[in-house]
Order: structure tokens, then sequence, then C-alpha cells
């Protein structure tokens, strides 16, 4: 049991880079014949600090990298990279954004704790999709807790708000 869970945990999180999961869940999600273009973006200062104080959560970095996606039928929609502490490594997350800025999905790129991985699990993440700047998008309200991943599913559930209030910001910028 133990050999299943290690390689299926080696197969999801370490056989390809950052890049390359981003790459595939895009690719994924929206279509093989999507087209996207990368944008590191700085956050600006005052919008990064508001953003902070509203969700209690420091931006890992100053930056978070966008995706603009379009697909074949020219709808844009978005993709946004970024990293939420987790017990004691950053835990790298992808959330994917509709064009009217609803959450459709999200990824977990690449969690580096030997403990909580459970946030990569379908039926926790799930949970994200349809939330927008509307949403509380809080553990315990609207998000369920995990048992055993308290620290990285409160870490990604505030991820995910920081990103959708940032989009929701910028959209005109991007």
């Amino acid at each position: 049991m133990k050999i299943i869970f290690l390689l299926t945990f080696i197969l999801q999180f370490g056989s390809i880079g950052i890049k390359e999961k981003v790459a595939e869940t895009i690719n994924l999600f929206f279509g093989e014949f999507s087209t996207s273009e990368q944008v590191k973006y700085i956050i600006p200062a005052d919008i990064r600090t508001e953003i902070e104080s509203e969700c209690r959560q420091r931006f890992y970095r100053d930056e978070v990298y966008i995706w603009k996606i379009r697909d074949t039928e020219g709808i844009e929609s978005y993709a946004l990279l970024d990293n939420v502490p987790g017990k004691s490594q950053p835990i790298t997350f992808l959330v994917l954004l509709g064009n009217d800025l609803s959450v459709k999905n999200l990824e977990i790129i690449k969690y580096r704790e030997p403990y909580g991985g459970e946030v990569a699990n379908q039926d926790w993440r799930k949970q994200f999709v349809g939330k927008s700047v509307e949403s509380e998008i809080m553990v315990g309200k609207d998000i369920q807790s995990i048992s055993g991943a308290t620290i990285s599913a409160r870490s990604v559930t505030i991820g995910v708000k920081k990103l959708v209030l940032l989009m929701e910001k910028i959209k005109d910028q991007i």
C-alpha cells in the first residue's frame, strides 16, 4: 500500500517540472488548439497591500505568472500561477479562471511537504469551481477542511481567494 502511494505521489508531483505541468494543465483543460500568452506580472504595492490585508496572507513574491488563454472560439480565459506557504515548504498552484473570472479549475502543481498532499485530491479541489470575487472562499464556510492537511487546505484556499481578487483588480491591465 505504501509503495503504491509513493509511486502515485512521484508520478503526480515529481516526474515533470513546473512549466511542463502548467502547460499540460492548460492544454488538458482548454484543449490542444488553445493559444496562451504568458506574462510575469509585478503586483503593484497598493493592490498587494490591500489584498494581503483582506486575506490575512502575504503574496509569496511580488509577482505572479499569468497566462491569457484563447480557445478555438476566441473566448479568453486566464491561468494564474502562485505559491502559498505550507508547513515548511511552498505549495505551487495554478488557478484557471473563465472570462467571467470565476474559478474553472484548481491544480496543485508542486507539493513539497511529506504530509497534507490531500489538497491535490480532485474531490477537494472541485469545491473551488464556480467561486468568484463574490464568493466567501473560506475554509469552514464554503470550502471544507481536510483532516491532517489543515495548514495546506487553509493556505491554498486563501491563495485562491487572493488570485481571484487580484484578477478582478487587474483584468483591464493584462
